[in-house]
């Protein structure tokens, strides 16, 4: 039994969750930035923010698929962040505008 299909799903089910709980959380600072501080920002800082924000998460990824091998295999981190038919080198997607 090829458990590839699968594996893509559920790679592709904890992408979604990712980036809707990154894009959350950086709505929510930004705004509380904007209300709390008088801050305001251009599109080129936001997307640049969510980069940064993205970059973070697949390097924390990364990291504990090295330091704890049960939860966190290589596998699951490729099928997280790659395309299928890609090459793995993975980069971060465009914000939600």
């Amino acid at each position: 039994m090829n458990k590839e299909p699968a594996l893509r799903i559920r790679g592709k089910t904890r992408l979604k969750r990712i980036l809707i709980s990154e894009a959350a959380h950086l709505l929510w600072t930004l705004r509380c930035n904007r209300v709390i501080c008088g801050q305001s920002y251009t599109r080129t800082a936001i997307t640049t923010k969510w980069k940064h924000t993205i970059d973070t998460r697949l390097d924390i990824d990364r990291r504990l698929t090295k330091a704890n091998r049960k939860q966190y295999t290589k596998t699951k981190v490729l099928h997280t962040w790659t395309r299928p038919g890609k090459p793995s080198s993975a980069r971060s997607p465009t914000p939600p505008m």
